[in-house]
């Protein structure tokens, strides 16, 4: 009967063991390490043999004093005070139904969201390249056809949200260029003006005319690798009128274009929901608005007398 006793006991331990294991390593709990230790690397590493050991510890503990006593968990706690044991029922019956829910969403409902910073774009054949910061240590940054994004064994494809331009003081489309002498070196110091302005209808039915109304006048150095950068509103379409000035000598004026930026979707994180502008991915910005100054070389001769 004694050894009936001892074998049935095995089993239970065995089978609490068991279940105690299954609950751990369940699908969440493996696609959410799988992620960590992806990012992390080695330092994730330690955190995870660091709880493993305490786990074991503390567990061990547990179960030896379980084992000890030939008590339950629950009557171990009905001995220190009265009807501590059905609290600490409950609570585990809640924090197990809590942790399993959460272990199976992890399957099914992990959702990457990263921010990433753009630090420049262009295109090549016409398609538009975006230069990303994707953390990772640098590892990622890289230039991204978007909304295709391979980084960090991950495959992004969808695009939730763009905030473009941001200013700590103001907001705008930017304009930008650069300015370089004949030879292609950089010019620093040279004065870039633009003109924003754009255009309307005015008078009668048979006296119609355009009319251009003026909504600024921007001034904007180069730095040290001749790029200059000034902003244009962006509640509309807009032209720029730009010339350039260095040194007294002022190339001739160019025109160009700015509009509103526009994210192909955007998102309410509170809510979750996504609203689809159906414009697509839009850039308002005007770059490459490049100016070429003639700097005459200074003459170093010899005066003989």
């Amino acid at each position: 009967m004694e050894e009936a006793q001892k074998r049935t006991g095995r089993r239970a331990a065995l089978g609490a063991a068991f279940l105690m294991a299954a609950s751990a390593v369940g699908p969440g709990f493996l696609i959410q390490t799988t992620r960590f230790s992806a990012e992390g690397g080695l330092s994730f590493l330690y955190v995870i043999l660091l709880v493993t050991l305490a786990d074991i510890v503390t567990k061990a503990n547990i179960w030896s004093v379980i084992g000890a006593s030939g008590l339950s968990g629950a009557g171990i706690a009905d001995r220190i005070r009265k009807g501590l044991g059905t609290v600490l029922t409950v609570l585990i019956a809640i924090g197990g139904l809590a942790f399993n829910t959460g272990n199976i969403g992890g399957a099914t409902g992990v959702v990457y969201a990263p921010r990433t910073v753009e630090t420049g774009y262009g295109y090549v054949d016409g398609t538009l390249y975006c230069h990303l910061n994707m953390g990772w240590s640098g590892s990622y940054d890289y230039w991204y056809a978007l909304p295709a994004i391979p980084a960090g064994g991950y495959n992004f494809t969808v695009v939730n949200s763009i905030t473009y331009n941001v200013f700590p003081d103001r907001t705008g489309e930017i304009v930008s260029g650069r300015v370089t002498d004949q030879s292609g070196t950089p010019l620093a110091g040279a004065e870039v003006n633009a003109s924003v302005f754009y255009t309307s209808k005015s008078g009668g039915w048979f006296s119609s005319r355009l009319k251009t109304n003026v909504v600024s006048t921007v001034t904007a150095m180069t730095g040290p690798t001749g790029v200059y950068a000034l902003y244009a509103p962006t509640n509309r379409t807009y032209s720029v009128l730009l010339s350039a000035t260095y040194k007294g000598a002022t190339t001739n004026a160019i025109t160009t274009t700015t509009s509103t930026s526009v994210s192909p979707t955007s998102v309410n994180y509170e809510t979750g929901n996504y609203t689809y502008s159906g414009s697509g991915l839009s850039i308002g910005n005007s770059w490459g608005n490049d100016f070429v100054i003639t700097v005459k070389s200074k003459f170093n001769g010899i005066i003989f007398r």
